[in-house]
């Protein structure tokens, strides 16, 4: 819907705060469209530094405390 909004001519500005997002992270979404199309939407891998709590040991450690 942000993408369709731009496309309108509606000022990145104005979107951002509809969507809870920077003008800035907007910015990227229409190069990502532009580039890649709806697949340069999707949500990719990240990378960083690894969770200290699995999804298998979290429930484990909040059942200890």
């Amino acid at each position: 819907m942000a993408i369709r909004a731009l496309a309108l001519s509606i000022a990145p500005e104005q979107v951002a705060p509809l969507y809870s997002v920077s003008p800035r992270s907007l910015n990227n979404w229409i190069r990502r469209f532009n580039q890649r199309g709806i697949d340069g939407l999707i949500e990719g891998g990240r990378t960083g530094r690894p969770p200290k709590i699995t999804p298998v040991s979290g429930p484990i450690a909040f059942a200890k405390s």
